[in-house]
């Protein structure tokens, strides 16, 4: 009886370790910038997006702030665009972190100045910020 249990339970781990593993390599439909600023479904084995000139935070929708401002573990929207405080503990981080995430789903380059800009606060604080 003993032997049946620790096959069943074996089998109940490998199930769910390969479930996990299948989750998590699965090929999501990618986001992507139109010419026109707004969100598009790419297929998976294309990764040359198609992005506005200039700055893409200025235009982007709430869909698109979630994706390339993190909110975990840090809340980088908060401390860059709500405090707005250069001395806060993970400013830095969080600009470097929004910079890399724009860049890799839009491939295009921002500055500091970029994502610090005035207009992307307050497009930041009327897009997100109300929930």
């Amino acid at each position: 009886m003993r032997s049946i249990w620790i096959f069943l339970s074996s089998v109940a781990a490998i199930v769910a370790i390969g479930g996990t593993v299948y989750l998590i390599s699965r090929p999501e439909a990618e986001l992507a910038l139109s010419g026109n600023g707004e969100l598009r479904a790419m297929s998976p084995g294309r990764r040359i997006p198609v992005a506005p000139a200039g700055n893409p935070l200025l235009a982007a929708s709430e869909l698109q702030l979630d994706m390339w401002i993190p909110i975990y573990p840090i809340p980088c929207g908060e401390i860059v665009f709500g405090a707005a405080d250069e001395r806060a503990r993970h400013f830095s981080f969080c600009v470097r972190e929004i910079r890399n995430r724009v860049f890799f789903h839009s491939n295009l380059e921002l500055s500091d100045e970029d994502v610090l800009d005035p207009r992307v606060r307050a497009h930041w604080r009327a897009t997100v910020r109300p929930r």
